[in-house]
């Protein structure tokens, strides 16, 4: 598999994540009540960015 190919699949990995937890965070309120909730939707977001930014320099 290259390089290219493993981060679109991490990114639809994390987006498919996001998409999953979405009904959990329904606003502000609900992240600064659920840390872990809070930690998980910083983390991918940070994902995201992250292997969009890998992507563009590959391309």
């Amino acid at each position: 598999m290259t390089y290219l190919v493993e981060r679109l699949a991490e990114l639809k990995r994390h987006l498919d994540h996001l998409r999953a937890i979405a009904p959990r965070a329904t606003d502000r309120a609900a992240l600064e009540r659920d840390l872990s909730l809070h930690n998980d939707v910083l983390f991918s977001l940070l994902m995201v960015a992250q292997l969009v930014i890998d992507i563009a320099g590959d391309l």
